[in-house]
This record gives C-alpha cells, structure tokens and sequence, in this order.
C-alpha cells in the first residue's frame, strides 16, 4: 500500500483560495440584488400612477377579477416585494464581507506563528560571543 504525503500548506492556501472565491461571490450577489432594486422602485411608481390615475369611483367600483384590483394586489404587495430584497441583498453582502475579513484574520494568524518558528530558529543558529 503506498501512502501519500499530504502537501498541508498547499491544501491551506486551496481553502483560503475557496474562501475568498465564495466571499466575493456573495458580495456580487449582493450588490446585484441591490442594483435590481432600482427597478422594483421604478416598476412600482409606474404601477402606483397608472392606478391612481383612474377615478376613483371606478377603482371603488371595480369587480375582484378586473385588472384594476389586480394593480392593487401588486401596489399592496411591493413594498414587502423591496423590503425583502434589500434585506437579502444586504445579508449576502455582509456575508461576503465576514468570510472574507475571516480568512484575512486567520492568514495574519498564521503568519505570526510562521514568524514566530523563524525567530525561534534564528536565535537557536545565533553564535553568541562569551564575556569575559
């Protein structure tokens, strides 16, 4: 049976790697569900006015299935429609942000530590002249 040796810092800098890939993919995320947002607000003033532009007897008196109640239904439900997105939207961003100041955090760390063998090792091999 033949055993492979594990190259453990190459395996670290493939996950630290796939960290920063899935951080940034979660920041484009959520910036596109932020620029889509525009549009919601856009699409909802349009449907907003071209309800409100028809009198209002004819609104009050308009039956259930007409298109007039169902522009209603949607001005009633856009404002929930945005507020969700934008929460995702901002959720998804945050988290992009936490993974990637995570893997930032945890790369510091580990560079402290290398630093630290390397100064160990440095005074070990240091020749230090005796007094006299």
């Amino acid at each position: 049976m033949i055993k492979k040796e594990v190259n453990v810092p190459m395996l670290i800098e493939f996950l630290f790697a796939a960290l920063l890939m899935a951080s940034a993919a979660f920041i484009w995320q959520g910036v596109v569900m932020h620029s889509e947002l525009e549009g919601e607000r856009v699409a909802y003033e349009e449907t907003q006015a071209s309800y409100y532009s028809v009198a209002k007897e004819i609104r009050d008196r308009a039956p259930a299935d007409s298109p007039l109640s169902a522009q209603y239904a949607q001005i009633m439900h856009y404002p929930t429609k945005i507020q969700a997105k934008s929460a995702v939207g901002t959720g998804k961003l945050l988290t992009g942000i936490y993974f990637m100041l995570v893997t930032v955090l945890v790369t510091f760390m580990m560079m402290l530590g290398y630093v630290k063998n390397l100064t160990k090792e440095n005074k070990k091999r240091a020749v230090r002249p005796k007094k006299a």
